[in-house]
């Protein structure tokens, strides 16, 4: 299993959060670079090459990018879920690597 918190936010939409998180967080731990994916490309691309037949790879991320991240999971060659916890306002999106460790 990989899990990965990578930055997610977009760089022109960090100016739009709320100050405690642009001021207390380092920005190198909130911009995900133009679209807010270039992390989450990076680590599920590399992630056939660490995961076991059967192995999952759970990025967070934000709602609004789920259907992205998945998608990026998808051409990784992973096979996506996306899950919201509501009490948590919290989304990750987990891709399994097959059984057979191929696409299927």
């Amino acid at each position: 299993m990989l899990l990965a918190n990578a930055p997610y936010v977009p760089t022109r939409a960090i100016e739009m959060m709320p100050q405690e998180a642009r001021v207390h967080e380092p920005r190198l731990a909130l911009d995900g670079g133009a679209d807010g994916l270039v992390l989450q490309r990076r680590v599920a691309l590399g992630a056939a090459g660490w995961l076991a037949p059967g192995g999952w790879l759970l990025i967070e991320t934000s709602q609004e990018q789920s259907r992205h991240t998945a998608g990026i999971m998808s051409e990784a060659g992973l096979l996506p879920e996306v899950v919201f916890d509501e009490g948590l306002d919290a989304t990750l999106v987990i891709g399994s690597r097959s059984q057979s460790g191929t696409s299927d």
